[in-house]
Formats: structure tokens, C-alpha cells, sequence
């Protein structure tokens, strides 16, 4: 009996390649993993994108609403004036033996009318200022309740253009943008499960130095001069039997990119269902913008007209106080109006991609 031990150095150096012939086969396949990741960023953000503009507008028909609080308030403030100078004139009447006591009771009525008008408003302003802050995002507490809005709704009126409107919608849209992005997502998933189907048909092969020496330096040495080297190569072919499971996955993802393009055809006709109501809506709060600025010189010249009449006898109380009414109910229409119109602007834009930009907002990538 003997006993040997001996040491080996085998090193060897090996360049592999792998290359499917049909299930696999394709630059597009082979970056599935990748496209699938940018499918789902793009989603991502423009469901953010959409988000973001939905808000945008939400705060601006929040401070719009607060604005036009304001002004009702304002309004009813001045109509309160008006009765208060109504009751002074009276009361002088009354001094002077021009009308009877009582001649006052129907002002002082209109007076406390009026005033309950104007807590009811106050309320109202702070009410669109809670919301306001809550839309936007600000602090709610103690001494973090009210807000006044610097700008009055006074919009710069134009002409809106449909056309254009509908193709920017079509365009830029971030609802629509994002599921186009999720069909994108959805085709890639049809291209990989119809690749599925195919049977594999991979070739793979190896090539490189390969050596075996009693000590380290030989055994670099004899890699390095190529003393000796090896080659393999093969070719690998299955197929399932049925494929079934790869059938129904095909199905499975044919359906889910059937339903991402119903799901987009609704969604546009939706979107210029929208656009044409917000041009309208545009539209028709110009026409009545209009309209009112008529009427509200007109309700001013009334009250004019019937304090010269209440003055020489020929009008009362109640006549002189209905004038100011509807000279207050004409301001808070054209107020109203005036805010819808602005109200109408912003839905506009967030359909069409412009809200953001028009206020200097920018999503980072």
C-alpha cells in the first residue's frame, strides 16, 4: 500500500453566449423588464399631473367662491347704507311735518332685515374660508381662520375657441395621458405573453483557455500562451403540450389592453363632453356679464329716479326701499356671473393642460 497527494492549478477563462431563437427573441423582449418600469413612471406621473390640476382648480373655485362672498357681503353692507341715509331722510320729514310718525317703522323694518342679511353673509365668508384653507392645504386653528381675498372677480373677458379647446383637451389632457400610458403598459404585456407561446429554441455556447500545471506561475503561463483551448457549443429546443397556460395568459393580457382602450374611448368622449360644457359655460357667463352691467346702471338710475319722486311726495318708503333691492339683487347677479365666468375659465384649462402653467406649477420628473 502507498499514499500520493499532489497539487493542481487549473485555470481557465470562459466567454458564454446565449441567444433564444423564438420564445425570447427581440431587442423589445429582452428590455420588457425596462419598459415595463418606464410604462409604469409614466403612469405614475401623469396621474400625478392629473391630480395636481384637479386640485389647482379645486383651490381656485374655492378662492373664486371666496372672493364672490366678499363682495356679497360688501353689497349688502352698501344696501344696509342705503336704508340707514333712507331712514335719516325720513326721520327729518318727520321733523319737519312732512310725514307722519310712523312713516319711519317701514325703514327701520328693512333695516333689521337687512342686517340679519349681512351675519347670515359673514357667515358664509367665513365658511369659504375654511374651505379654502383646507383645499389649499393651510393651518386651521386659533387665529388661523380667516382669509380675505385680494382680488375681486373682475375677469378679462374673452371669446372662448372650441376648436382649439378640443384639441389641446385631446392633446394634453393628463386624464386621457394617462391611459394612453396605461395601454402602452398594457401592449407590452400582449407582445410578451404572444412571444410565450413560442416554443424555445436557444443556443448557447462557451469558448476560452483552459490549462492544469503543479505550480501557480506555469499554470498562468501556459493560460496566457493559449496552450490549450476549448470549445463547446449547444442547442436547446422544447415545447409545451397545449399550452394552455400560456394561451389563457395571452387572453388574459389581450383583454386587459381591450379594456385600457374602451376605458380610453369613454374617457375621451367624456373629456369633450367636458371641454364643450366649460365653453359654454364660458359663453353663456360672458352673455350674462354683459346683460347685467346693463342692468345694474339701469337699477342705479331707478333709485335716483324714485328718491327725486320720494322727495316731492310722489313715491314711499317701500318703493324707494324696492329699488334698492333690485339694485343690490343686479350687483350680486353680475357678481355671480362674473365668478362663474372665471369658475368655467379654470375647468377649461385643467382640461386642457393649461391650468398648471397659467400659475407657474411645475411637477418634477
Amino acid at each position: 500500500a502507498a499514499d500520493a497527494e499532489s497539487t493542481v492549478y487549473s485555470p481557465a477563462l470562459n466567454l458564454t453566449f446565449a441567444q433564444p431563437f423564438l420564445r425570447g427573441f427581440g431587442r423589445e423582449i429582452f428590455l420588457a423588464q425596462g419598459r415595463r418600469a418606464r410604462a409604469a413612471r409614466d403612469v405614475a406621473s401623469l396621474q400625478r399631473e392629473a391630480t395636481t390640476a384637479n386640485t389647482v382648480r379645486d383651490v381656485v373655485h374655492a378662492y373664486w367662491e371666496l372672493a364672490y362672498s366678499v363682495e356679497d357681503l360688501d353689497i349688502r353692507r352698501a344696501t344696509l347704507a342705503l336704508a340707514e341715509e333712507q331712514l335719516r331722510i325720513v326721520k327729518v320729514s318727520i321733523e319737519a311735518g312732512r310725514l307722519a310718525q310712523n312713516a319711519s317703522a317701514e325703514v327701520e323694518v328693512g333695516i333689521a332685515l337687512r342686517g340679519e342679511e349681512i351675519f347670515v353673509a359673514e357667515l358664509v365668508v367665513a365658511e369659504r374660508a375654511l374651505e379654502l384653507r383646507r383645499l389649499a392645504g393651510m393651518e386651521i386653528g386659533p387665529g388661523e381662520i380667516a382669509l380675505m381675498a385680494t382680488d375681486r372677480p373682475e375677469p378679462v373677458l374673452g371669446e372662448p375657441d372650441l376648436a382649439r379647446a378640443l384639441a389641446s383637451a385631446m392633446e394634453k389632457n393628463a386624464q386621457l395621458a394617462t391611459v394612453r400610458a396605461e395601454g402602452r403598459s398594457a401592449s407590452i404585456e400582449v407582445e410578451v405573453a404572444e412571444n410565450g407561446l413560442l416554443p424555445q429554441l436557444d443556443f448557447s455556447g462557451s469558448a476560452g483557455p483552459s490549462t492544469s500545471a503543479d505550480a501557480p506561475g506555469a499554470a498562468v503561463t501556459k493560460l496566457v500562451t493559449l496552450d490549450s483551448f476549448t470549445v463547446q457549443g449547444g442547442l436547446v429546443f422544447t415545447t409545451p403540450l397545449g399550452r394552455r397556460g400560456a394561451q389563457g395568459t395571452v387572453d388574459a393580457a389581450r383583454g386587459v389592453l381591450r379594456k385600457v382602450r374602451l376605458t380610453e374611448s369613454e374617457i375621451r368622449a367624456q373629456v369633450a363632453v367636458a371641454v364643450v360644457r366649460a365653453v359654454n359655460a364660458v359663453v353663456s357667463a360672458k352673455k350674462r356679464i354683459d346683460v347685467l352691467a346693463k342692468a345694474t346702471v339701469l337699477a342705479q338710475v331707478n333709485i335716483d329716479t324714485e328718491l327725486a319722486r320720494f322727495a316731492v311726495g310722489r313715491a314711499t318708503n317701500f318703493e324707494v326701499l324696492k329699488r334698492q333691492e333690485e339694485l343690490a339683487q343686479a350687483r350680486l347677479h353680475q357678481a355671480r356671473a362674473k365668478t362663474d365666468y372665471l369658475k368655467a375659465v379654470a375647468v377649461e384649462e385643467a382640461l386642457t393642460g393649461d391650468i398648471l402653467p397659467r400659475y407657474g406649477i411645475e411637477l418634477a420628473r
